[in-house]
């Protein structure tokens, strides 16, 4: 069975999702303008509750592919919604 490397994921993601050894951001789309994140690290064994540069990333990942404009306000599991302009 292939792991499921999406924001639907279990909390603790499987390996093969991390062959890279990079760190990931999983979003999903929550409106027009806000979408809610996941994170995760290499080298952290499971979920990082937030992470500044991932959010920024993600807000403007998701702005160029859904055309959206800003602001864009972030859900992170942290508790956090900061919110950006560009």
């Amino acid at each position: 069975m292939t792991p499921r490397c999406d924001a639907t994921a279990q909390r603790s993601v499987p390996t093969k999702c991390f062959t890279e050894r990079r760190k990931r951001e999983l979003h999903r789309k929550r409106g027009p303008n806000k979408i809610a994140i996941r994170t995760y690290e290499r080298g952290v064994e499971d979920e990082t509750l937030a992470c500044g540069t991932g959010i920024v990333a993600s807000a403007l990942t998701f702005a160029a592919s859904e055309k959206s404009s800003s602001p864009i306000t972030v859900l992170a599991r942290g508790g956090d919604e900061p919110s950006g302009r560009f």
